[in-house]
């Protein structure tokens, strides 16, 4: 008995101590073309400055229609003009470096109905 509760206590540190030394991916600071809303309240798609895993996956998944939610009781269809682009940290596959993008530029137009 004693021999297996000094293994369960053993193998219980190992998992432990493995848990508590992994190491956090790194971040990466993205601009993500997304649904917005400006001073005013209009809504819109505009570059909106996040900081992601370096495991992000999803800028590579949305697609050129996204639908935005009005605030009242509509989704509202807009067509992605640009593309999401990273300001630094580690390099995320699939996503080119910003060159002009800033946050709160606009990056999308309301899909014609």
């Amino acid at each position: 008995m004693k021999k297996l509760t000094a293994g369960l206590v053993c193998l219980l540190a190992f998992g432990f101590a493995s848990t508590t030394t992994a190491a956090r991916p790194e971040k990466a600071n993205i601009l993500h073309c997304g649904c917005a809303v400006d001073g005013a309240g209009n809504l819109g798609m505009a570059y909106i400055d996040v900081n992601v895993s370096s495991k992000a996956r999803g800028h590579n998944k949305h697609g050129v229609i996204d639908s935005c939610f009005d605030g009242v009781d509509a989704l509202v269809e807009f067509e992605r003009s640009a593309a999401d682009c990273q300001k630094g940290g580690k390099p995320l596959p699939g996503l080119a470096l910003c060159t002009v993008e800033i946050a709160g530029d606009t990056c999308g137009i309301q899909a014609p109905q």
